[in-house]
Order: C-alpha cells, then structure tokens, then sequence
C-alpha cells in the first residue's frame, strides 16, 4: 500500500521515495512507489504533475491515478529507472496551490449553500477547469448573490481549515453528510472550516479560507 503522504501535509513539495514497480504500458511507463506526495485524481479534484528524478535518469509524472490502495503515477522517462531505486519526487506546485485553492473555494461555497438553503443534499463536486458543486434540490436564482456575499465573508474571517483521521462511524457520527460512495482504499478524513460541522474530504487543502481570495459565483 502507498503511504499517501499528501494526506497529511498538503505544502509538501519535494520527498525521496523507493519505486516499488516501473512498468511500460504503451509509450509510457507506470510508476508505484513506496510512499508519494503526488495527488491521485478523484475527489473532482485533478490529479498532481511533476518529477521523479534517479541517478540514471528523470520520470515526468503526466497524470495520477489510485488503483485499489496503490498510486499509479503515469509518466515518460529519460534515461532508465529500475525497480527499488531511491527518486527525489517533486511536484508542479503551481498546478497543486491552484487545485488547493479551487478545492478549499468548493467547501467555502458549500457552507455558505448550508447557510442560505440548509435543505439542499450534496450529490458530487468538480474542482478543476469548471468548477461546481451539484446538489438534490432546487434553488431560486435570486439566492446566487447571497450565496457568493456569503462565502466571501467566510474567506474574510481567515478561517483554519483543518483535518483528521476518523474511523467510519465516527465519520457518520460527526459529518454533515456522508456521501454514498465512500472511498474503499484511502484513510478516511474530515475536514473543517473554523467551527462549522465537519465534512468527508480527501484532498489537498489551503491552510485558511483567507488563502483563497475572492470566490466569483458564475451560474
């Protein structure tokens, strides 16, 4: 099982890890290592780019993915990188911030959506190109500024946005929701924004709401 460090330090950028497998596939090679800080899609968030650098040679890290309990890294290699060699991992920290920033922002505006219409069930958000959160429910359309009015003021409060590790039933136990489809291979983690209750989460996130500046609700 990869060790997922990214789960509990979202502002790392650099580690060593040991390649457990390097495996061709296409014109491509796929990557398991021992531990890693390169986030695998899911959650509606992209996955983490970057490097894997060996003595011999540099793997770049195209796209991630989680298969099971082990972290593929898709990548291209210059030079050769064999089975048990030490790598310095490094990640596109520009790419990272943004998806932390994007991400943190969805829960922002999901509180501030808590606020004005608590009646609406969360169904799945997107925290990438096209941004948005899905919900079971209808909401009028005269809401839309006042949803925004109130996740900016939740980004001007400057609030912690922290996480821990909780066993299932302390998960159903304190989470706002729980979703239906619950991850079978990841830790499970809540997040919280300042004293509001805690949701599911298992990406990288900002360390305050005031790191996400302004949100701009386009529909």
């Amino acid at each position: 099982m990869t060790k997922l460090i990214y789960m509990t330090d979202s502002y790392q950028q650099e580690s060593q890890a040991h390649l457990v497998s390097c495996v061709k596939k296409g014109s491509g090679w796929e990557i398991v290592l021992d531990q890693t800080i390169f986030y695998p899609q899911g959650g509606g968030q992209p996955s983490d780019k970057g490097t894997m650098k060996g003595k011999r040679g540099t793997a770049t890290v195209k796209h991630v993915r989680m298969q099971d309990d082990e972290v593929i890294h898709e990548c291209t290699i210059e030079g050769s990188i064999n089975d048990g060699e030490a790598v310095e991992c490094t990640i596109d920290w520009n790419l990272r911030y943004h998806n932390m920033r994007v991400h943190s922002a969805g829960h922002v505006v999901h509180e501030a959506v808590r606020l004005v219409a608590p009646y609406l069930d969360p169904i799945k958000g997107e925290h990438g190109k096209s941004a948005y959160i899905e919900y079971r429910g209808s909401l009028p359309i005269d809401k839309k500024p006042l949803i925004e009015e109130q996740a900016n003021a939740l980004v001007r409060q400057n609030l912690p946005l922290t996480t821990e590790f909780v066993s299932i039933d302390e998960l159903k136990a304190r989470a706002s929701y729980v979703p239906e489809h619950l991850p079978k291979h990841k830790p499970l983690r809540i997040l919280s924004i300042g004293e509001y209750p805690p949701i599911p989460d298992g990406g990288t996130q900002v360390k305050t709401t005031g790191e996400i500046d302004e949100i701009s609700i386009s529909s």
